[in-house]
């Protein structure tokens, strides 16, 4: 941004609003979150109605027995489904969430944006599985955008199941755009 003083032009210098108390959650680990029941049969069978998913290695047993699989597993985004909480657990389910996530606070950056996902695969979800999230923040970055800065927070969800055995990495990016005198928190 230019200011004009006379025949004298002066560069505005970007503000830094990374700050050492928000780059210092590089690295921060959020709570371990864990389902409270093991997969079964019946709330596979209502996710794979909801989502309108035919393929038979997720319901048909004789099918997925002679499938490179051996058994049935759950579709690869059946983990989305989130973490639930257990049923008669009645606190702050945002809060919760953030929490478990390990979101970082950013005072002033409250409008929050989902700007992608990437997932690796390294394992099938199978009848009987528990699994267990844990989110890593891996980068904290400041741009500039068109309607001014903007910090962008990526972080690494590691998904395993009860065997310790891992089954995906989600990278999230997360975008935070200025909202003065607010915050997540």
């Amino acid at each position: 941004m230019y200011a004009f003083m006379g025949d004298i032009t002066m560069v505005e210098q970007e503000q830094n609003y990374l700050t050492p108390e928000i780059l210092s959650q590089i690295g921060k680990e959020g709570e371990e979150t864990i389902w409270p029941e093991p997969l079964d049969r019946s709330s596979l069978r209502r996710f794979i109605q909801a989502t309108r998913d035919d393929n038979p290695l997720y319901y048909d047993e004789e099918y997925a027995k002679s499938s490179k699989y051996g058994s049935i597993i759950a579709p690869p985004f059946y983990f989305h489904r989130s973490f639930p909480s257990p049923l008669g657990v009645v606190e702050d389910a945002e809060k919760e969430e953030m929490r478990h996530r390990g979101l970082v606070d950013t005072p002033g950056f409250a409008k929050q944006v989902n700007a992608g996902s990437e997932i690796e695969w390294f394992g099938q979800i199978r009848i009987g599985d528990t699994l267990t999230g844990k989110t890593v923040v891996s980068n904290i970055e400041q741009k500039e955008g068109k309607s001014g800065p903007m910090i962008i927070i990526t972080s690494d969800r590691i998904i395993k199941n009860q065997d310790g055995k891992l089954i995906a990495i989600v990278t999230n990016k997360s975008l935070r755009r200025q909202a003065e005198g607010t915050s997540l928190f």
